[in-house]
C-alpha cells in the first residue's frame, strides 16, 4: 500500500489546547469514517506519551500512530491547526515543537506501516509545500497542496 492508495480525511483551522487534545480530534474523524475502533485515540495517546512524534521539519509536524488491533480500515487524517499545538520531539522527548500539522496515521497491515512512514518522512523534506499547507485559507486549496506533497513519493 501506498499513500496515495489510502484514503485520506483533512480539516484545517482546528483548535486543541495539547497533543492529546489534537489527537483525539483526528481520531474522532476517523472513528466517524468508520477506520478505527473506539479506543484508538486513546491508544494514540499511550504510545505517543511513550514514543514521541513530532518532528523537527520547517515547519514541524507530529506522526502519531497506534498498533493495528485499534485499525478496522487503513486511513489517515491530517489536520492543520490554527495555533501551534506542544508535541515533543521524537528521539529527544526532552525537547518540544510547536507543530501545527499532524499526520495522524491509522494502518491495518503492520507490515506496512514502515513503508508509509518512510514515504511520510520523505514528503516532510518538502517544506515548501508543508509551509503552504500550514497556510492554507480552505479544505480545498490544502487538500490540492497535500495531493501534491504526497503524490511526490515513489517509496512502496
Amino acid at each position: 500500500m501506498a499513500l496515495r492508495e489510502m484514503p485520506i480525511l483533512l480539516d484545517i483551522g482546528l483548535e486543541a489546547g495539547d497533543a492529546a487534545s489534537a489527537v483525539q480530534r483526528l481520531a474522532g474523524m476517523l472513528q466517524r469514517a468508520g477506520h478505527v475502533t473506539a479506543d484508538y485515540g486513546a491508544a494514540v495517546a499511550a504510545r505517543e506519551a511513550t514514543f514521541p512524534t513530532g518532528l523537527p521539519t520547517e515547519p514541524p509536524v507530529a506522526l502519531p500512530h497506534a498498533d493495528p488491533d485499534h485499525v478496522l480500515h487503513s486511513a489517515m487524517a491530517v489536520g492543520v491547526f490554527r495555533a501551534p499545538v506542544t508535541f515533543h520531539e521524537m528521539g529527544s522527548p526532552e525537547r518540544t515543537l510547536p507543530v501545527r500539522i499532524v499526520f495522524l496515521l491509522a494502518v491495518k497491515e503492520k507490515e506496512a506501516a514502515a513503508g508509509l512512514l518512510r514515504e511520510l518522512v520523505v514528503a516532510f523534506r518538502d517544506h515548501e509545500r508543508l509551509a503552504r499547507l500550514q497556510e492554507a485559507e480552505t479544505v480545498h486549496a490544502a487538500r490540492a497542496i497535500l495531493d501534491d506533497l504526497l503524490s511526490q513519493q515513489t517509496i512502496t
